[in-house]
């Protein structure tokens, strides 16, 4: 899929070319909730149109809140 940008720790969410990306008019990730210095973590996926933010938990966790500005 075009859309899908790979798996992403939660502090490269940051270094993302969210101007380049948003060409795609949808696009997901899997995100890992953790830094990458982090030997483990809990995987998300994340899933961004022009008009929402859909965020994928299976323990249902709110999303980390460091990263959702970085996606705007």
């Amino acid at each position: 899929n075009k859309g899908f940008i790979g798996v992403v720790p939660l502090d490269y969410v940051k270094k993302l070319n969210i101007n380049e990306i948003k060409k795609h008019n949808k696009w997901s990730f899997v995100l890992n909730t953790v830094p990458s210095n982090k030997s483990l973590g809990h995987f998300v996926s994340v899933f961004v149109t022009p008009d929402t933010i859909e965020y994928f938990d299976s323990f249902a966790d709110e999303p980390p809140k460091s990263f959702l500005p970085d996606l705007m």
